[in-house]
């Protein structure tokens, strides 16, 4: 049961990449904007049009650092100005009887119905507030930068914004309560740099899946860190099932076979959009970056920085020759799994004989 219904999922996903949007298919600039979009930022809101439409609707741009991703994203929010009406996914109901069920609508029929929610650092707020600021009309959008302790509290008026911006910790500490950004229908969540959340079980992580979004984007340049779990975390986060189930996951797509291999390449291949500053660059979609100068400035630590200086150093190497030997050690046990030392040596290997 378990197996069938994750293949009719990947089928699913495989058959709506017919009407996905070809390399040459391009959106028109949202009416609104002082400045033209790049062709491959054109390409991407025609994907992101297109990814709203399919199920989960959302999902994961995966764009080089410095593609804008950023501006990209709010072509987007302004494309869709007029989409007042929208739904919940029905990820968002879980197996429940209906007693419980028509209690929880109707809690979410007293909740206020708001605009894009935008998740991201605090060193990133500023970026998302001044992209708005300069590069849409005066009055195009109007948005609240949720953050301080002098932020609107009150839902209703922050869910009449088209646009909301706060922070992961922000988010985090009203999930523990269930405060304002709780109580409020979003229609579309948008997470930057998203790999903040790869950790499942962090208090981020399981505060952004509990917010309630008709849509669900994840921006990053590194949706993968360390390990392919870094992307169950975003999976949760968009409510893909039935891979946002850990069980799941881990089962059929995470299990260090060529079977889990590809089935995770026709979920990216259905749910990310990539492009490296080379792969456009060898199109000529963007013009060739300006050399790289290196300026080298030489700083000379006083007694005392300089011990601390060696202590972090020593540290450092210490955690990091860990690193490289658990790695190690985790290579060997897939070799020894995968069967690769099933054979002797010899006729593994035999011109070395």
């Amino acid at each position: 049961m378990e197996l069938a219904l994750t293949v009719d999922r990947l089928q699913d996903l495989h058959g709506s990449l017919v009407a996905r949007p070809s390399e040459t298919e391009k959106a028109e600039d949202p009416r609104g904007l002082k400045v033209s979009l790049m062709p491959h930022q054109q390409h991407a809101l025609a994907w992101l049009l297109w990814r709203e439409q399919q199920k989960p609707p959302g999902g994961i741009l995966a764009d080089d650092m410095g593609l804008g991703k950023t501006l990209t994203m709010i072509a987007l929010i302004i494309k869709t100005l007029d989409q007042k009406d929208f739904e919940y996914d029905k990820s968002d109901k879980d197996d429940s009887d209906d007693d419980d069920d028509e209690w929880r609508n109707r809690n979410k029929s007293l909740r206020s119905k708001g605009g894009t929610l935008v998740v991201c650092p605090a060193s990133l707020l500023s970026q998302w507030e001044g992209e708005v600021r300069n590069r849409c009309k005066r009055g195009l959008l109007s948005i609240e930068v949720y953050h301080g302790n002098n932020r609107q509290t009150v839902p209703k008026r922050l869910a009449k914004n088209d646009m909301v911006i706060t922070t992961y910790n922000i988010l985090s500490r009203e999930h523990k309560t269930n405060s304002t950004l709780f109580k409020i229908k979003w229609k579309r969540c948008i997470l930057d740099e998203a790999h903040v959340v790869r950790n499942h079980k962090s208090q981020a992580s399981e505060a952004v899946c509990a917010l309630l979004a008709s849509k669900r984007w994840a921006l990053t340049g590194t949706p993968i860190q360390n390990k392919e779990l870094d992307l169950y975390s975003i999976l949760k986060y968009l409510k893909c099932s039935p891979f946002n189930d850990l069980r799941v996951w881990k089962r059929w797509v995470d299990n260090k076979n060529a079977a889990g291999h590809q089935r995770l390449a026709t979920l990216m291949k259905a749910l990310m959009l990539r492009r490296t500053k080379q792969e456009l660059m060898a199109k000529g979609e963007i013009e060739n970056l300006p050399d790289k100068s290196i300026e080298e400035v030489i700083v000379n630590l006083d007694r005392q920085e300089q011990l601390v200086y060696e202590k972090i150093l020593i540290y450092s190497r210490t955690l990091f020759a860990q690193f490289l030997a658990q790695r190690a050690e985790k290579q060997h046990a897939f070799d020894l799994y995968s069967g690769k030392y099933d054979k002797p040596a010899y006729l593994s290997n035999p011109s070395k004989i």
